[in-house]
């Protein structure tokens, strides 16, 4: 009764470990053992055989009982007997419990940081290029009634990403010559209005002169080109700001223009007399190159026809905040797109550049 619980577990174990008959070999294996340990022992007894049986090597003290089990070494049975209770329905402990994540006292629906996520992992990085010429419009009309918006907003700037190339890429890699003296080229790139006039018989000044774009000899000049209108910044749509001169000092703005790289163009007044090939290549590429100023000049209009930018209208205007006239923006579109208008826009635009693709280009050797 004096005994420890500890020493009652232990003193059951023992008791309740069945002896096992040892064979022969058994019985000369465990006396060379106790021999190695240190012990004379001459002869193996049944019961030093048993008490063995019991006791670690390690133990010297024969005081205490060996375990034949420890504590914490459970029968096989035992083990799988615990994976079936675990099985078993409504059985869960607290591991279980904490691994599901309570959402009862979160929203429902798309998280509110979707704007965050990275473009190209959203649908509108594969949206379809018809879809990225809707967003360009609702840009440039949002850009005329709603002048404080996003400019740099991440679906803008990938509709213009997949535009662009369509277009301009075009212009240079078909149309563009690299016979083009660099004046001209500059001011082919730069300024949105494309003029033109077809020279006739006895055309005066222009009589033997060869062609201003390429300077070759055998390209007389038919046509006489004026390249109109100022520079602009093509992500902005913005006019360049003429250099430094100042508006006293300079009573035509255009002698000291320059392009939206700082470099400097000629004037808008200039003429260039142009060859019949040089000349229709010119204007393919021109048309490529400023289509989003054309479609600007186009959503202006149109905005201005409907009665958008009549005065009464701009100063009830001022009194809105952002969000109500993006509003605006974004049903004027809406309304664009309900009528057709944008769907004629796109079929234009597809056109040109399909046009364009398949054109040959004028030869350069004529």
């Amino acid at each position: 009764k004096g005994k420890s619980k500890k020493e009652s577990t232990r003193q059951t174990r023992q008791t309740n470990t069945p002896k096992k008959h040892r064979t022969e070999k058994q019985k000369t294996l465990e006396l060379l053992r106790r021999r190695r340990a240190g012990e004379k022992i001459d002869e193996l007894t049944e019961s030093s055989s048993d008490y063995q049986e019991e006791r670690g090597a390690y133990d010297s003290d024969a005081s205490h009982a060996a375990l034949s089990v420890f504590d914490d070494e459970e029968s096989e049975e035992g083990a799988l007997e615990k994976v079936r209770q675990s099985l078993r329905p409504g059985n869960h402990n607290m591991d279980d419990d904490s691994f599901i994540v309570s959402d009862d006292d979160t929203p429902l629906g798309a998280p509110s940081s979707l704007h965050s996520i990275p473009l190209e992992f959203t649908h509108q990085a594969h949206k379809h290029l018809k879809s990225h010429f809707k967003d360009c419009i609702e840009w440039m009309v949002q850009k005329k009634i709603n002048p404080s918006f996003n400019q740099h907003d991440a679906i803008y700037i990938q509709a213009f990403r997949k535009l662009e190339p369509e277009a301009r890429g075009l212009a240079h890699s078909k149309f563009s010559s690299s016979a083009w003296k660099e004046a001209f080229v500059r001011a082919l790139w730069a300024r949105p209005e494309f003029c033109e006039e077809e020279l006739g018989a006895g055309f005066g000044e222009g009589e033997g002169r060869k062609c201003d774009a390429c300077g070759r000899s055998g390209h007389p000049a038919r046509f006489r080109v004026r390249l109109e209108g100022k520079p602009y910044f093509q992500a902005t749509l913005e006019d360049v700001e003429d250099s430094g001169a100042d508006d006293d000092d300079n009573d035509d703005d255009d002698d000291a223009s320059v392009n939206s790289k700082g470099q400097p163009l000629l004037p808008a007044d200039t003429e260039f007399y142009l060859g019949r090939f040089c000349r229709a290549n010119a204007e393919k590429a021109h048309a490529l190159i400023h289509w989003k100023h054309a479609l600007y000049s186009w959503v202006v209009q149109t905005l201005s026809d409907q009665g958008f930018l009549e005065g009464e209208k701009l100063a009830e205007r001022v009194r809105w905040g952002e969000r109500k006239l993006g509003a605006l923006a974004c049903e004027i579109v809406d309304e664009w797109v309900e009528s057709g208008e944008v769907k004629g826009l796109w079929r234009d635009f597809k056109n040109n550049l399909e046009v364009a693709r398949s054109s040959k280009q004028d030869r350069w050797n004529a």
